[in-house]
């Protein structure tokens, strides 16, 4: 999880395609993405690790997405058992102070990273898919009750190291 993690590192490029079923719309939009690690020390990481039970390894990493609406930065720490290639995650937006996300994940032998993020009625599947270091792609499907509301794809290409 670490070795994958660490290939987020940097500045990304990314086009995003969104396909509303219930509205029958599609949005595109283009956005810059950063990954950095991000410090155990901080103060509301500690508050976080106080939420979760036990585990071995902790890898937590800081996440400034932007586009010409909106900016976003979350941060989100990992939580997993040595040995292990699943765990559980939770995810909050240092801007906001919203209520923290959670959610449980896996990364299987093939390198896909899957996240089953729980917000209330609404279930996001996430697919994170890194077929080189410099080029990386994601598929959401969003469901509120079971049911299917989105979907969306993001291509990436990373600009530097």
């Amino acid at each position: 999880m670490k070795q994958f993690l660490s290939l987020l590192d940097g500045k990304w490029l990314a086009q995003q395609t969104l396909y509303n079923i219930i509205l029958d719309k599609n949005i595109s939009q283009k956005c810059e993405v950063y990954y950095q690690p991000f410090s155990e020390s901080n103060p509301l990481v500690t508050t976080l690790l106080k939420q979760v039970s036990s585990y071995d390894n902790l890898n937590i990493i800081d996440v400034s997405w932007r586009n010409s609406n909106r900016q976003l930065n979350q941060v989100i720490c990992f939580f997993y058992n040595r040995q292990s290639k699943e765990g559980k995650f939770i995810a909050w937006d240092k801007e906001e102070c919203i209520k923290p996300y959670k959610g449980n994940f896996r990364l299987n032998d093939a390198g896909i990273l899957n996240l089953k993020i729980l917000m209330g009625p609404i279930t996001k599947h996430q697919k994170f898919y890194n077929p080189t270091d410099k080029l990386r792609f994601i598929s959401t499907i969003n469901k509120i009750y079971g049911i299917c509301i989105s979907v969306s794809f993001i291509s990436k290409i990373k600009c530097n190291s």
